[in-house]
């Protein structure tokens, strides 16, 4: 019987979902074909919690036309609920960190640097102010 949940998103950057997990504290692993579950399942690469005992449940990130989809098993998340306690019950603290980093990224190109600033509810504001440096290079796979 299967445990997997597709989450309900269209990942249109690889890039941009690696910073997203990484501030979560989740490591994106290209080429890993196969992500830990209740039943193991098919994908293209993972996103694995740092420092995870062997075993440990992973998110799978599966190839969808020209984009790309999460799966994973969040009902139990192993015997510790560690990655449904990490990414959040539907995966809400990952698609929001994934919306954050595709919104930093076009801001920055925009010409802008961003401020997060997380708030007591659990949203995180951005603050976008103009820079005058063209000189700046977006980087993939650091914090925010």
């Amino acid at each position: 019987m299967s445990h997997i949940t597709r989450l309900n998103l269209a990942i249109k950057s690889l890039d941009d979902l690696e910073v997203a997990g990484a501030h979560i504290g989740l490591i994106f692993r290209r080429g890993v074909t196969t992500a830990r579950g209740y039943d193991d399942h098919r994908c293209d690469h993972v996103l694995r919690m740092a420092g995870a005992r062997h075993g440990a449940y992973e998110v799978g990130v599966v190839a969808d036309g020209e984009n790309w989809r999460l799966e994973a098993d969040l009902g139990m998340s192993g015997s510790d609920g560690g990655l449904r306690a990490l990414v959040g019950p539907n995966a809400e603290r990952l698609l929001q960190e994934y919306a954050i980093a595709v919104s930093t990224r076009h801001l920055f190109n925009e010409g802008y640097a961003v401020t997060r600033h997380p708030l007591d509810d659990g949203t995180i504001r951005l603050e976008a102010t103009a820079t005058d440096s063209p000189e700046q290079e977006w980087q993939t796979g650091g914090s925010l």
